[in-house]
């Protein structure tokens, strides 16, 4: 391959637009001078060979040379792979580095390779073709790669590699393995299939994210694709404090305490202070002094009152707002005054929301059941809940909600085996439009059956089973067990796929376990039979030898959930366990079933944005609620959600109105980039100071907080990947070995000639020949 090069280093135009100008003058005003003679063809001839000899001599300045580029045999590839995460832009303190002289690990990556003379890529340009990648947290990177046209292109690219925004987490093996799978589809469309390819992986070896870089490894070594890693940072680790985990919970009651263990690394001299705090923005809520051990882990519980926290947060907000959730962003923080590697790693955010009111509950049944009376005293006990029962065997209606406003004060109404008297028209109308609009409403069937003995035909559509008359099916409607461990309980599909439905005391690791601790349960000696209604689904079944019967049925009403439980007897899944399992189903079941409460309500409008915080992809629910001045809903208003990030408007969202529930408006956002936001409403017919309540939610990544733990080189994981796939594994300070180290992965070379043509008797030639030529023209004409 030949490419015409100016060695000189000036831009080329610069030296054609001079050579250009410089004979164009000598062109004119020679031109000029003859102008007066009558020479014939000579007039134009001799300005035009002055003019071409002083573009020669001009281009002459600029050093022309023809590069010429090929190839001997097969030359090996190698791919230089740069970890671009946030642990690369540590400025270590190594032996061979003066405090002066220190640079991030990224750059001194980058500079080993492009560094004139001494860089690696220098040295083994002749015998490979290379390619430069950095590892960034989704996909590789290609920063610059060699040809046979040219090679220089890198020193002068090098400077603009640094990533816009550095990875917050490490995923090693999936760049590795993206890395294999292009080299190994690059053999397949190449002419040089047989040439080797090696990977350099230039890092400090930690991973937190993705594909396990041993997994990688093994599976480039099937591909023969050998690894040298190259380790960046000390392999000891440095005098550093670091902040490992902040534990809090992600929901609390503004009465409740707030508790906890914050986990920190000392790796400092021994005794030396630090201080651990937790901050509400600028102002530390608690703080505590420490003796520096020395230790790799340590725990430091921590307990602050909630209602402090609420109040302070409160304070800095509209006080004509009402906040029935807030969310709340704590700041666990270490603060030492000795020296330290980073203090990046020194502090974690969490993301919590605190409720200001309680959870409304209506109990109504005809009489006090084991069922009802356990339902009562736990979720009395809770101060999230606040429950209302009305038990009457004669169905008293006075003591119930009587207009729309004191239905819509509850988020849940759960309803026992009640008289025939409470189901009258009023009632039923009255519970339909409760759920339609989004309450929520648990049906715990009885022994007496009462809800199989009164007219349900308003309340059909609304309720997730069929039911028959009692008159006509005598006991067939319910069975029960010929001892009182017959029927056993077990989840559907849809139960397993449901949270509610998890008794364990954390999260099962599978969904298989939550299934067979189920199956456990204290066996049931009465259930109610009953089929599911078009559109419902059955969450869990009670299973008798080969009979099976729907147990728990569910289903979406307008903007509300009903739930069907078929017994009253859950109450004996405490059994010798007490209230561990019963409570927990039932606050779950309560908490999946209820009307979702608005958080921030103001005179014209309720807003709520769902979770504190939220994982990158996940999506974001807003429901927005108007009302007008009368307390009427504000319906059919084109109503706007701006979301904005610190001073700048991220996004503007056109709310849908929803047909079922008059004044009510909502939509979904995804795909939101990390950071803090807020929600304002902008609506039609409102002003902007009757819209001040905002809600805030923050996005976040999943390890996030994991890059800076460690800040150390973690050799031993670059050893490992290296001996796997028959590489070898150097320090930072070792570099200058791995030129040698790489040559014999290579099969040919690439040979670089340059022809000098400023320098050559050609080029002096022609510009002699013309200055001649035009001589002996000058000559002929009598000029001479």
């Amino acid at each position: 391959m030949f490419t015409l090069k100016l060695l000189s280093g000036w831009h080329p135009g610069l030296f054609v637009l001079l050579a250009v100008v410089l004979s164009s003058s000598a062109w004119f005003l020679y031109r000029r001078e003859l102008r007066s003679m009558n020479l014939g063809k000579s007039q134009w001839l001799i300005p035009l060979l002055r003019s071409l000899a002083i573009f020669l001599i001009v281009l002459t300045l600029a050093e022309p040379a023809f590069e010429s580029r090929h190839r001997e045999g097969e030359p090996g590839h190698v791919h230089f792979l740069i970890d671009g995460s946030d642990s690369m832009t540590l400025t270590d303190s190594l032996e061979s580095t003066s405090a002066s002289e220190a640079t991030q690990r990224f750059g001194r990556a980058v500079a080993s390779l492009v560094a004139p003379t001494s860089g690696v890529h220098d040295q083994i340009a002749s015998q490979f073709d290379v390619s430069i990648w950095r590892a960034d947290s989704t996909e590789n990177q290609l920063l610059w790669k060699s040809s046979l046209q040219s090679s220089e292109e890198v020193l002068q690219e090098s400077q603009t590699w640094n990533p816009k925004q550095w990875s917050s987490s490490t995923s090693l093996g999936d760049r590795l393995t993206q890395l294999g799978q292009h080299i190994l589809a690059s053999k397949k469309d190449s002419s040089t299939q047989q040439a080797q390819s090696i990977i350099v992986l230039m890092s400090d070896g930690h991973s937190n994210l993705g594909v396990a870089t041993q997994t990688a490894a093994d599976e480039l070594a099937k591909s023969s694709i050998p690894i040298t890693t190259v380790g960046f940072g000390p392999e000891q680790q440095q005098a550093d404090l670091v902040l490992k985990a902040f534990e809090a919970p992600q929901r609390l009651f503004k009465t409740d305490r707030l508790s906890g263990r914050i986990i920190v690394a000392d790796i400092l001299p021994k005794d030396s202070a630090f201080q651990t705090q937790i901050l509400l923005g600028d102002e530390i809520l608690w703080q505590q002094t420490h003796s520096a051990q020395s230790d790799q882990q340590r725990e430091i519980p921590y307990d602050i009152s909630m209602e402090v926290i609420f109040q302070r947060a409160t304070a800095m907000l509209p006080s004509s707002v009402q906040y029935n959730s807030l969310p709340i962003k704590l700041t666990a923080k270490l603060v030492t005054s000795s020296s330290e590697v980073s203090t990046d790693n020194n502090q974690q955010d969490r993301h919590l929301t605190v409720s200001a009111s309680k959870a409304q509950i209506l109990l109504v049944d005809g009489r006090s059941r084991w069922e009802t009376r356990y339902i009562k005293n736990l979720f009395s006990r809770d101060p999230a809940w606040q429950i209302t029962s009305v038990i009457s065997e004669e169905g008293d209606t006075t003591r119930l909600p009587q207009s729309r406003a004191d239905w819509q004060a509850y988020h849940l109404v759960i309803l026992g085996d009640v008289s025939a008297s409470l189901w009258n028209a009023n009632f039923q109308s009255s519970l339909i439009e409760f759920v339609n609009r989004g309450g929520g409403l648990i049906i715990s069937d009885g022994a007496r059956k009462h809800l199989h003995g009164v007219s349900l035909s308003t309340m059909s559509t609304l309720l997730p089973v069929q039911l028959q008359s009692r008159g006509s099916l005598g006991d067939s409607t319910s069975v029960r067990g010929a001892n009182q461990d017959d029927w056993s309980t077990q989840l559907t599909l849809s139960g397993q796929r449901l949270a509610a439905l998890n008794l364990g005391s954390s999260t099962f690791d599978s969904e298989s376990e939550n299934v067979q601790f189920w199956k456990t349960l204290p066996k049931l000696d009465w259930l109610q039979t009953v089929s599911p209604a078009t559109g419902s689904e059955t969450l869990v079944e009670a299973v008798n030898n080969d009979q099976s019967q729907p147990l728990l049925v569910s289903r979406r009403f307008g903007a509300g959930q009903v739930l069907y439980i078929a017994t009253d007897e859950t109450w004996r899944w405490r059994y010798k366990v007490a209230d561990s399992i019963h409570q927990r189903l039932w606050n779950q079941l309560a908490r999946w079933v209820m009307r979702k409460p608005m958080s921030i309500e103001s005179e014209y409008l309720s807003l709520d944005s769902g979770s504190a915080s939220y994982q990158t992809g996940e999506p974001i629910e807003l429901r927005v609620s108007l009302r007008q001045q009368d307390g009427s809903p504000a319906e059919n208003r084109r109503t706007v959600a701006i979301i904005s990030r610190g001073n700048e408007i991220v996004s503007r969202v056109n709310l849908v109105a929803d047909e079922s529930n008059p004044g009510f408006y909502a939509s979904t956002l995804s795909d939101l980039p990390i950071g803090d936001y807020r929600v304002s409403i902008e609506a039609e017919g409102f002003t902007k100071e009757a819209l001040l309540a905002e809600s805030r939610f923050a996005v976040t990544e999943p390890n996030s907080n994991q890059e800076l733990l460690s800040t150390d080189c973690n050799s031993k994981a670059l050893q490992q990947i290296s001996q796997a796939t028959g590489g070898q594994y150097l320090h930072e300070s070792q570099l200058d070995r791995l030129p040698d180290l790489l040559r014999p992965w290579s099969g040919g070379k690439i040979v670089h000639s340059t022809k000098l043509f400023w320098q050559s008797y050609y080029w002096f030639c022609a510009a002699l020949a013309l200055l001649a030529i035009e001589w002996v023209l000058r000559k002929r004409v009598g000029l001479v």
